[in-house]
């Protein structure tokens, strides 16, 4: 079994890996189209979760946005909070 660790960066990896081809290969169902409060936006947002251990049913949140301009160009910023 690969340490949980490794798991974890592996997948943060196929993460950023699928972001970089295109924000297209996300879900549309992880697609928001307003929050709460938010004002109305041209950015696309989405938010969804990916699974890093199906056996012990864990899994990681996300939440990407776009660049409000010219977003292929921008680079990708990843926040890992720790717990």
């Amino acid at each position: 079994m690969l340490p949980q660790s490794f798991t974890m960066i592996a997948t943060i990896f196929f993460v950023l890996a699928q972001t970089i081809v295109g924000v297209s290969s996300l879900p549309e169902s992880d697609k928001i189209s307003n929050l709460p409060g938010q004002p109305q936006v041209k950015f696309q947002q989405f938010s969804g979760h990916i699974t890093v251990d199906d056996q012990n049913q864990r899994a990681l949140f996300y939440y990407f946005t776009e660049a409000e301009e010219d977003p292929a160009s921008k680079p990708l910023v990843l926040w890992l909070n720790g717990g």
